[in-house]
């Protein structure tokens, strides 16, 4: 453990420690530090502990009326070195109300010069007492004689081999219902979520048995527990982090099929968590666990239509707070996940109606932040792919009303914008986040629902999904999805003509240019392009599909090759979850593909064909063309890649 780490989880036990009273102090000088934060300041000097720990916990949101080095001098005060005990560390000298306030004001250095560098040099000429109480904490804590080897943190299951179910099973009796402002952390949550740090498949398992081998419970208790919080008068937010690191380690198991992540899913824990960032807007690493999952383009359009992209505009002034590491995280969450789930139609659709109602004032607040770069380089993507998205629906008549009795109806862009996206568990009274955006249908008036609701058996496939996603069975991927992968996949190879000869020129200068496939990489950010030989062009880990999915490949493949200067190969590869997914494609036209600019081609001037594999994972045979051929493990880049800037 880091000295930073160990600095924060001295201070949530710290916190968690504090009597009745204390709790109640450090709650009214929370409240206290909005309307007179002078007077927080100076009870902070006079060595009270409640404020110095509301000041520590909220340095990097200094209220106008006091400065970042009127706070830091709070803090260099409880850690001067003439306060350090003469008394060797020790079970009782550890818990000395002058030990306890240099606990709190190590935690709020911490963070302070992390928002305010210019501190640093300040920080610096107080060293020598942060260098003592350094030695007594580490000393009293790590290496103190009182404790032996067998009592250390590190062995804990020496101790109690069932301390993980005895933890879960104090923390499934916890009294339920909102929690009172005075009230604190919860132990038993505190014991759970620093036991699950780290959890692998073996921990959650032994979570699961204690909650008598249904993973349901859990995940409806840890989500139960996050609304509670969230439906309090006042919301905890170190109450609220908590709950949802818990989330983050009950999904993150290496194993994307483990019970307690498709539990998880089941209960939404998509729509809850982005719905408590929308309040908070700090703790976004859980959409990056699930997104990992097995079908990962229905849960980031769940959380896209929950409100991901507005939580994350709403907290990117404070991104410059955060270290590089989660930093990192923040900025991946939208630059790198997101941005490629952007070849799924679903995904885009849900990212064009969620950026309409961003405000011109949260676009401003973004662009003044150190996000800045991301946003622009997405918002750019998901232009792009929308210009793509409208040209699918202008060739093939997308957007129609789902209802049979009003279909033959077209939209125009305009009724459109103003049409009914329905998902239809809320036809079952249910919350709308029930299903996501898994079963989203298009109808033209208020009307139609009830109607289509009857005519196209929705309630039963709503209940069918919903035991889908509780066994942990991913969804198929839509023919939609696949025509604008396809479409995609088109324009991006004339969009690249120049580049693809390059790429030719450099690597195949022998060979004519007909006679190579194309292979585009969406698993990357930007996109990754790479030529393979035709001649001996094969899909990796082909001999995992079945022999119809193998046979329907190789004779797309002997097709192109018999007239391969009317005809080009295009290969697309994609993420899907933990798994990547190929797409085979083939130009059809009058002219040679690689004869072809983007200025002379015309939208109809190439005309494709798709052909897709059988998912390995369970897809019914008369499926098959929904789906595609995953290989069983993230794949690098493949071969010599050049990026598109």
């Amino acid at each position: 453990m880091n000295l930073e780490r160990w600095i924060e989880v001295q201070y949530v036990l710290l916190t968690a420690y504090l009597n009745e009273d204390g709790r109640a102090k450090y709650s009214a000088a929370q409240a206290k530090l909005k309307t007179d934060p002078r007077a927080v300041l100076n009870a902070a000097l006079r060595v009270s502990l409640a404020e110095t720990v509301a000041l520590s916990e909220s340095c990097v949101m200094i209220p106008d009326k006091i400065s970042p080095n009127e706070i830091l001098d709070v803090f260099l005060r409880h850690l001067h070195e003439t306060r350090v005990p003469a008394q060797a560390p020790n079970s009782a000298t550890r818990y000395w109300l002058s030990a306890v306030l240099a606990y709190t004001a190590m935690y709020g250095l911490n963070r302070i010069h992390r928002k305010y560098p210019f501190l640093l040099n300040k920080m610096a000429s107080a060293w020598p007492g942060v260098l003592q109480w350094s030695v007594f904490f580490f000393s009293g804590t790590v290496t103190y004689e009182e404790r032996i080897d067998s009592k250390r943190r590190g062995t804990i299951e020496q101790i109690a081999s069932a301390c993980i179910e005895t933890a879960a099973k104090l923390w499934m009796e916890e009294s339920e219902g909102p929690l009172s402002p005075n009230e604190g952390l919860p132990t038993t949550l505190l014991m759970i979520e620093n036991l699950l740090k780290l959890a692998d498949a073996e921990r959650l398992d032994r979570v699961i048995k204690a909650a008598g081998g249904n993973a349901s419970i859990i995940a409806k208790l840890s989500l139960s527990r996050l609304q509670d919080t969230l439906t309090s008068k006042s919301v905890q937010r170190l109450t609220l982090a908590m709950y949802l690191r818990l989330l983050c380690h009950l999904s993150c198991s290496p194993c994307f099929t483990h019970p307690m992540l498709a539990a998880l899913l089941s209960e939404n824990v998509i729509w809850t968590v982005t719905k408590a960032l929308l309040v908070i807007s700090v703790y976004v690493d859980l959409t990056i666990h699930v997104s990992a999952c097995h079908d990962g383009f229905t849960w980031v359009s769940q959380a896209v239509g929950a409100g991901l992209l507005h939580a994350w505009v709403d907290c990117s002034p404070q991104f410059d707070s955060l270290d590089s590491g989660n930093q990192k995280m923040f900025f991946d969450v939208v630059g790198d996940v997101l941005s490629r789930y952007m070849v799924y139609l679903s995904v885009v659709e849900a990212v064009n109606a969620s950026m309409s109602k961003i405000r011109e004032t949260q676009k401003e607040r973004v662009r003044r932040s150190l996000a800045k770069d991301v946003w622009d380089d997405f918002v750019k993507l998901s232009a792009e792919r929308f210009r793509i998205l409208r040209r699918l629906d202008a060739q093939k008549g997308q957007h129609m009303c789902s209802n049979e009795n009003v279909r033959r109806h077209a939209l125009s862009d305009a009724s459109y914008a103003d049409s009914i996206l329905v998902s239809y568990s809320r036809h079952e009274g249910a919350d709308p986040a029930m299903f996501g955006v898994s079963y989203n249908v298009l109808l033209l008036k208020e009307e139609c629902q009830a109607n289509d609701w009857k005519e196209g058996d929705h309630k039963n496939a709503c209940k069918l999904t919903r035991q889908g996603r509780k066994e942990g069975r991913p969804n198929g991927i839509s023919k939609r999805d696949v025509a604008f992968l396809r479409l995609l996949a088109m324009t991006d190879s004339r969009k690249h003509l120049p580049l693809l000869r390059e790429l030719a020129k450099r690597e195949f200068s022998d060979t004519p240019l007909p006679e190579l496939a194309v292979c585009i990489d969406y698993t990357v950010v930007p996109p990754a392009y790479t030529l393979k030989l035709l001649k001996t062009y094969e899909i990796d880990d082909a001999n995992e599909m079945s022999l119809h999915a193998r046979a329907r490949q190789d004779g797309m493949i002997e097709k192109v090759r018999e007239i391969s200067i009317r005809r080009t190969l295009i290969e697309g590869t994609i993420v899907s979850g933990s798994v990547v997914c190929y797409a085979l494609m083939h130009t059809n036209g009058t002219h040679d593909f690689w004869t072809l600019d983007e200025a002379a081609s015309s939208e109809g001037s190439l005309k494709d064909e798709q052909h897709v594999g059988e998912e390995t994972s369970g897809i019914d045979e008369d499926e098959s063309e929904e789906g595609m051929h995953e290989e069983q493990r993230i794949s690098g880049v493949r071969g010599r890649t050049l990026k598109v800037q």
